[in-house]
């Protein structure tokens, strides 16, 4: 990342004393405070479903989320150079440890209070709305197939590498969990949950991780909206439960206590929990490792990626079993 534009800082009305370059934006000190400014690949229609997405979860009271400054332009962006960039007030915050149940316990909170006020929220027709094409079940068993097709593909090899006998030795039962992932959906409510979540706007965050749930001092903030579309918001609270017992193991305190903390602030039905239970069963971590390694634009190198393939089956019986 080069140097900051100075037309971004005058767009944005700044009288900057100090900026400081970081790995990924910029930290402005002003007389006013210190800023974040960040280039952003996001297009303006996602910026103005994220800015309005912000200020109305801001206006309902809850104000820990990273809110766009406004340009002296009327937009919560600015643009030079063919780039665009935002700006929002720097919050000195750590991220929040998922192995830590105190720290878990406040994210999983917080997502739940966040839940319960992004929904019906009206967007302008400047905000660029996702909402997503395919069903859980077809994308699952969509999936199934294409991982029938490597699998079939990789055995007809004359050399397999290290990671593609893990692949086929184990393709067969994540194949297995899929289907019956998707089964369990199907004759769950789902359906009904998520047309439910469509007609009134229910916003998933589709992103949560520890680095977008910062801490300050006690509280959590919920940052990073780039995924954020209108969908089921029990797809968020699976992948909180997911990357918790991934990163805790055996020292996982039960699911129902974890349900039981969302549930003061975004209470759960019945329904709902067997909806979670079936979202539970897809095997995402081979899923998405598998979906890396065979891909043509491939980032990693063959030992890491079979380590992380390794790990990921250590790991399966114990989320198997918590599940």
């Amino acid at each position: 990342m080069g140097e900051l534009n100075s037309a971004v800082l005058k767009q944005f009305g700044l009288r900057v004393g100090k900026v400081s370059r970081e790995k990924a934006y910029f930290i402005c000190e002003t007389p006013e405070g210190a800023y974040r400014v960040s280039k952003t690949a996001d297009t303006p229609g996602r910026i103005f479903f994220m800015h309005e997405l912000k200020e109305r979860l801001t206006g309902a009271g809850f104000p820990w989320v990273d809110r766009y400054a406004v340009a002296l332009t009327g937009e919560p962006f600015a643009t030079a150079g063919g780039d665009r960039y935002v700006m929002t007030a720097f919050t000195p915050r750590r991220e929040s440890d998922f192995t830590d149940f105190i720290d878990f316990s406040r994210v999983v909170e917080a997502v739940a209070r966040w839940h319960s006020l992004a929904r019906a929220v009206d967007f302008s027709p400047k905000a660029a709305v996702m909402i997503p094409a395919q069903t859980l079940p077809e994308i699952f068993r969509k999936q199934t197939s294409e991982l029938a097709a490597t699998r079939k593909r990789v055995s007809r090899q004359a050399r397999l590498s290290d990671f593609d006998v893990l692949f086929i030795k184990n393709a067969n039962h994540y194949m297995a969990q899929m289907n019956k992932a998707a089964a369990a959906l199907e004759a769950t409510g789902y359906g009904a949950r998520k047309a439910l979540a469509l007609s009134e706007k229910h916003i998933c965050h589709n992103s949560l991780k520890e680095e977008y749930l910062p801490v300050s001092g006690e509280q959590v903030w919920v940052t990073h909206y780039s995924e954020a579309c209108v969908d089921l918001q029990l797809i968020d609270l699976c992948g909180l439960i997911r990357r918790y017992v991934q990163r805790t193991g055996l020292c996982a305190r039960p699911l129902a206590n974890l349900l039981e903390i969302y549930s003061r602030f975004a209470p759960l039905g019945q329904g709902d929990v067997e909806i979670l239970r079936a979202m539970l069963l897809y095997p995402y971590p081979f899923i998405k490792i598998t979906s890396q390694y065979y891909s043509k634009k491939r980032s990693w190198t063959p030992n890491a990626i079979t380590n992380r393939m390794q790990q990921a089956l250590l790991e399966r019986d114990i989320y198997e079993k918590y599940i």
